[in-house]
């Protein structure tokens, strides 16, 4: 599932994106939109950088939640695009979605969805009144494994079931450590696709050059709003390939 939302204000545009993996692992991806772009332009630029890194991480199925109902309505074809750059955008949604993923769904969520996959409605009564009556239903309504019996109750043994409840106890430490395992692979997956366009400079003595400002080299007393970047040096040596 796909998780994305954008956003544009005087101070920048920018967009964020959450995918969940079938086994409940989440990778979050931020972008920083380096051009000025109204809120329906920032939707499309999340919605395609999702699609870029769902297809490069051999995702087949994809479930979409944008809270953009101009984009939900356009790639579904009830509402037609008439700018050109919303029908440059809408192409590449398309050659990217529907022809590059066997599956692929996208959902208008107006109160957005969490990470989890929830979904919090906009009326909480209405809401607990549903609750209420399905519980009602299901408290007039015998079980079926109960009424009639079946497979799973006719071979029943308590003493089998306690030994593989101690079974997954003792395999619980196994289970989380290939649950990270997976969650370090993907997030390598991103990094490799993020660091694909990222172009490679090297420097020769003489050259100009800025360095970072780290927690060690920051003046205490500059505060938040202090320099990023500390320099001009200049280059005297190359040691090695990247460093200096």
């Amino acid at each position: 599932m796909l998780f994305m939302d954008g956003s544009s204000n005087r101070h920048g545009c920018g967009a964020g994106l959450v995918l969940q993996t079938p086994t409940g692992d989440q990778i979050e991806y931020a972008i920083r939109i380096g051009f000025k772009a109204t809120n329906n332009k920032a939707e499309y630029e999340a919605l395609l950088v999702g699609l870029r890194v769902a297809i490069d991480l051999g995702v087949d199925f994809l479930d979409v939640f944008s809270d953009s109902q101009l984009v939900v309505n356009q790639l579904q074809g009830d509402y037609l695009a008439k700018d050109p750059r919303m029908v440059a955008y809408l192409d590449e949604a398309v050659v990217l979605g529907p022809r590059h993923l066997p599956s692929f769904l996208l959902t208008w969520s107006s109160s957005g969805k969490r990470a989890s996959g929830s979904h919090q409605s906009d009326h909480p009564k209405e809401s607990e009144g549903e609750v209420r009556k399905i519980k009602e239903r299901m408290e007039s309504v015998i079980p079926v494994g109960i009424g009639m019996p079946n497979f799973r109750t006719s071979n029943f043994s308590e003493k089998n079931n306690e030994i593989k409840l101690c079974l997954n106890l003792d395999l619980l430490d196994e289970k989380r450590e290939k649950a990270n395992l997976r969650q370090i692979a993907y997030k390598c997956r991103v990094a490799r696709y993020y660091n694909q366009r990222v172009k490679h400079r090297s420097f020769l003595p003489g050259d100009l050059v800025l360095q970072k400002v780290t927690l060690s080299t920051k003046e205490p007393s500059e505060g938040k709003l202090g320099p990023t970047w500390e320099g001009p040096y200049k280059v005297m040596k190359v040691s090695r390939l990247g460093t200096y």
